[in-house]
């Protein structure tokens, strides 16, 4: 209970210091939390875009690939390609299709050369 008639300075003073600690506890548990970003299940990454950033995957020989979730968070995963006889070389553009033991599969984004008409 406050008592009225304590000094009105003092009753300023204790009401600006409860918010100076409130608005410090708020401070901290934002700077806390900032980080955090929403979890994302390696099977919500059938369908993103990417590149081979290192090595060249051949299947069963797989190469590393950034790609971007949803969020516009990039995501380092293994991948091979989905057609056994392709080979997705660094810095290919790829699309994973689907996902397999922990390795995922993916199409070349690069346009199809087919021979003849």
């Amino acid at each position: 209970m406050i008592d009225l008639s304590a000094p009105s300075h003092l009753v300023f003073f204790a009401a600006t210091a409860i918010l100076v600690l409130a608005g410090a506890g708020l401070i901290a548990w934002r700077l806390r939390h900032r980080d955090r970003t929403p979890v994302v299940p390696l099977t919500a990454l059938v369908g993103a875009r990417g590149t081979v950033s290192a090595g060249t995957a051949r299947r069963g020989s797989p190469a590393l690939a950034a790609v971007t979730d949803r969020y516009g968070r990039v995501h380092e995963v293994q991948v091979e390609p989905h057609d056994p006889d392709d080979v997705l070389a660094e810095g290919d553009g790829i699309v994973l299709v689907h996902l397999q033991g922990g390795r995922f599969f993916a199409f070349s984004e690069a346009p199809l050369v087919r021979d003849g008409g």
